[in-house]
């Protein structure tokens, strides 16, 4: 029986694209998860919300 290749540690980025997404892994989620890491996960996500 062939071994399963585990993949890497699971990033930050990762976590907040997968919950967001129901359909994983889809073409829309990896774009997503892509350009997450490319801004970085604490600035991801909150450009919809403005402070008053």
């Amino acid at each position: 029986m062939a071994k399963k290749k585990s993949g890497g540690k699971k990033d930050a980025c990762y976590h907040k694209v997968k919950s967001r997404y129901k359909k994983w892994p889809s073409a829309y989620a990896s774009g997503a998860l892509v350009k997450c890491r490319k801004k970085g996960a604490k600035n991801w996500g909150t450009g919809g919300k403005k402070k008053k």
